[in-house]
């Protein structure tokens, strides 16, 4: 019977054995390689968590990016005014400086700040003219055309400015009718961008008498602006 050809599959010549401690080195070896690639795979799996994290901190921080720091200026509280004032029917009305607080909530400077401070007398019983008969608010959509220039409020500060007495129209009330005093106080600024915002809040003046109404009588008044503010706006 003729022998099977030299070729045949499955079958090796000189095929040694390997010897079982160098087997055990091998596997060894393997073992730990596979050690060391998890211990690279976990080290970078925290390392990609981390920056996530930080960069998700500095999303919430700043959404938008460097380029969209916004400063957000508010009425810190209510202003204050510095001496008494008086209402005449013939003589008008009359009273010292005013002191406006304002403080940078944003994460931005705000920037060409102006602080801007108005009064109206507003009649107890309407008179027929809007310009009397309505609470004042805040002009948010231009920009004042007089006012403090503070510069640039950072981010974080607060301001506090003694403004200039404003001018104040007297209604044509009769003898012995109250009336009532509201105060407004604006921030104007820009950020970054050069984009304008404004932040006014509408506060009543309470006189110490303890009543929201006080007679134009020509006798000096004191008391305080009182919070919260009655009306606002921003944007």
């Amino acid at each position: 019977m003729p022998s099977p050809p030299s070729g045949t599959p499955g079958k090796k010549k000189n095929a040694k054995p390997v010897p079982k401690w160098q087997s055990w080195e091998n596997n060894a070896l393997d073992r730990r390689f596979r050690m060391i690639g998890v211990a690279f795979a976990v080290i970078g799996g925290m390392s990609v968590i981390a920056i996530g994290v930080l960069v998700w901190q500095s999303h919430k921080q700043n959404p938008g990016g460097p380029g969209s720091l916004r400063a957000t200026v508010i009425n810190a509280r209510a202003p204050e005014m510095l001496a008494p004032f008086t209402c005449d029917l013939r003589g008008g009305f009359h009273s010292g400086a005013i002191r406006a607080f304002f403080k940078n909530m944003g994460t931005g400077d705000a920037k060409n700040m102006t602080e801007f401070f108005s009064m109206r007398i507003v009649p107890e019983k309407k008179i027929g003219n809007a310009e009397f008969d309505q609470i004042p608010n805040g002009n948010c959509g231009d920009k004042a055309l007089q006012g403090r220039n503070v510069g640039i409020l950072a981010a974080g500060k607060d301001s506090s400015t003694e403004l200039p007495p404003p001018s104040v129209a007297v209604p044509p009330l009769l003898s012995g009718e109250g009336a009532q005093l509201y105060g407004v106080s604006c921030a104007y600024f820009s950020d970054a961008s050069g984009n304008d915002h404004a932040s006014c809040e509408t506060y009543r003046f309470k006189p110490d008498n303890g009543g929201a109404a006080f007679m134009c009588d020509a006798t000096p008044k004191q008391g305080k602006f009182v919070e919260p503010s009655v009306l606002g706006c921003a944007n």
